[in-house]
C-alpha cells in the first residue's frame, strides 16, 4: 500500500512539474502591462534635460524618473547647460560626457528632453542628396550611440562625412538614444506639451492609457507589391493587422486622414514624404497631399509609430511630421523614423525583440546589429539607415498580442521542443516504473 502510495504522489509531481515549467515557457513575456517588470539586476540610464525648462518641467521629470525606478533602473538626471558657439562642440561635449557615463557606470542607454545636441552627417557621394531638408545633410543620432567608432569631417564644414570603425572599436551603438523635443513644431506652448507627454507616459505605465492591442499598416502604391513582406515582420509584433494598400481600397490623403483616426496601437506608414508633407501617389504634376498641420489638428489614437517616409523624422527641420506625430496627440508616446531619405529595413529585427519584452531603445540598438548587416547592406555604414532615430520615450515596452512569440502567433520552436523533452522524460519515468512493480 506504501508502495502504490509513493508510486501516486511521484506521478503527481512530476505532472505539477510538467505544468509549471510548460506554463513558464509558453506565457509571453510581455503578457501585462511591462513596464512593471522589475530587473534581475539594475540598469543604468542617464536622463539629460535642457536647463532652460528643467525648471518648469521638473514635477514631471520626478514622475517619470520614478516610474522608471521602479522598473528596475538606476536613473542619473542632468540639468544639461552648453555654451559652446559651435554645434558639432556642443554634439560633442554630450557624446564625451555619454562616453564617460557609459565607461564609469555601464549606461546601457540615455533620454534627451528638450533641446539637446545632435550631429550631423552629409552624403558627399550622392549628387541628388544636395537639396536643403532633403537629405544633403541630415541630423545623425547614430553618432550620440556609436561611442567608439571614427566619426571624422574631411572637408571642415561641421558635417561629419566619414565614419570607420578603429582598431578598439567599431560601427555599432554601444548605447540607445531617445529624443523628447517639442521645439520643432512651435507649440504655443512647450513646457504644457512636455507635461502632457510625460501624463501620458505614466498613465501608459499605469496601465490607465486606451490600448488596442492591433496595428495598421498603410502603403502606399509604390511599396504594394512588396505588402505582404512587410507584413511578414509586423507578425512578429502584433496579431491583428490591418493591411491597407491599392489592392483593398484606394490610398489618397482622406483615406489616410480616416485610418489616422481609427483606434489602432501601432501605425506602420510607407509614404513618399518630406519633412513636412506627405505625398500620396506622388508625380511632379499630381498627388494628394497630408501636411503638418492636418496631423497637428487631429489628435490621433495610434501609441506608436513606424515611418517609412522619407525626410518624415528630420527632428531639427521645424514643423516635422514625426514631431507632430509625438505631440499633438493625447495617447503617442514614441515614434520610429529617419531624419533624411530612406527608414528602418528588415524590421523583423526591430519588432521580434520588443515582441520579447526588449525596450524601444534596446530594439532600436539591436536592430543595428542584426546578423543580416554583410549580407544586405544593412548597418550603421549604409547610407540610407543613418538617419534613422527615436523620438519619445526609449525605455517603454510593448505589450505582445498573443501568448506565443513567434510570428502569426506561431509557437516558439524552443518552447515546443523543451515541452516535448518534458513529456518524453515523464513518460520514460513511468515505463521505468512500471517495470519495477511488474517485477
Amino acid at each position: 500500500m506504501k508502495k502504490k502510495f509513493s508510486i501516486i504522489f511521484l506521478l503527481s509531481l512530476l505532472l505539477l512539474i510538467f505544468l509549471g515549467s510548460y506554463s513558464l515557457l509558453s506565457v509571453s513575456p510581455s503578457q501585462n502591462y511591462p513596464n512593471n517588470i522589475t530587473l534581475s539586476s539594475p540598469e543604468n540610464i542617464v536622463i539629460y534635460v535642457n536647463s532652460t525648462i528643467y525648471s518648469d518641467i521638473l514635477d514631471s521629470i520626478n514622475q517619470y524618473k520614478s516610474d522608471i525606478e521602479a522598473d528596475g533602473y538606476n536613473v542619473s538626471v542632468y540639468n544639461w547647460s552648453d555654451l559652446a558657439p559651435d554645434r558639432i562642440i556642443r554634439a560633442n561635449n554630450l557624446k564625451s560626457n555619454l562616453t564617460l557615463e557609459y565607461n564609469l557606470n555601464n549606461i546601457i542607454g540615455a533620454v534627451l528632453i528638450g533641446q539637446l545636441p545632435y550631429a550631423e552627417y552629409e552624403n558627399l557621394s550622392d549628387p541628388y542628396d544636395h537639396i536643403p531638408y532633403c537629405g544633403y545633410n541630415f541630423a545623425c543620432d547614430l553618432f550620440l550611440m556609436d561611442l567608439d567608432g571614427n566619426w571624422t569631417d574631411h572637408n571642415g564644414d561641421n558635417f561629419y562625412d566619414d565614419h570607420q570603425p578603429t582598431s578598439t572599436g567599431d560601427l555599432y551603438p554601444e548605447i540607445f538614444i531617445g529624443r523628447i523635443d517639442p521645439y520643432s513644431i512651435n507649440h504655443p506652448n512647450q513646457t504644457q506639451a512636455l507635461i502632457d507627454y510625460f501624463n501620458r507616459n505614466h498613465l501608459y505605465r499605469t496601465g490607465s492609457l486606451p490600448r488596442y492591442n492591433n496595428s495598421v499598416m498603410y502603403i502606399d502604391n509604390p511599396w504594394e507589391s512588396t505588402s505582404e513582406e512587410w507584413k511578414g515582420d509586423m507578425e512578429y509584433l502584433y496579431d491583428d493587422i490591418t493591411l491597407i494598400n491599392s489592392s483593398y481600397e484606394i490610398t489618397d490623403a482622406q483615406n489616410y486622414i480616416d485610418a489616422l483616426q481609427q483606434n489602432y496601437e501601432f501605425i506602420w506608414s510607407f509614404i513618399h514624404s518630406n519633412h513636412t508633407h506627405h505625398g500620396f501617389d506622388w508625380t511632379p504634376s499630381s498627388g494628394t497631399f497630408v501636411n503638418y498641420s492636418q496631423i497637428a489638428n487631429l489628435n490621433t489614437k495610434a501609441l506608436f509609430y513606424n515611418l517609412y517616409c522619407c525626410y518624415a523624422a528630420k527632428f531639427d527641420a521645424m514643423d516635422n511630421l514625426a514631431t507632430h506625430y509625438l505631440f499633438s496627440s493625447n495617447y503617442t508616446l514614441a515614434v520610429f523614423g529617419c531624419a533624411r531619405s530612406g527608414g528602418f529595413v528588415m524590421n523583423r529585427y526591430l519588432y521580434n525583440p520588443l515582441s520579447n519584452g526588449k525596450t524601444l531603445g534596446e530594439s532600436f540598438k539591436l536592430w543595428w546589429s542584426n546578423d543580416q548587416y554583410h549580407s544586405h547592406g544593412h548597418g550603421p555604414d549604409d547610407m540610407n539607415q543613418k538617419g534613422n532615430c527615436l523620438l519619445g520615450d526609449p525605455l517603454l515596452k510593448i505589450r505582445e498580442p498573443s501568448e506565443n512569440s513567434g510570428p502569426s502567433g506561431q509557437p516558439n520552436f524552443l518552447h515546443l521542443l523543451i515541452a516535448l523533452c518534458i513529456i518524453f522524460g515523464i513518460i520514460t519515468v513511468v515505463v521505468i516504473i512500471s517495470f519495477k512493480m511488474s517485477s
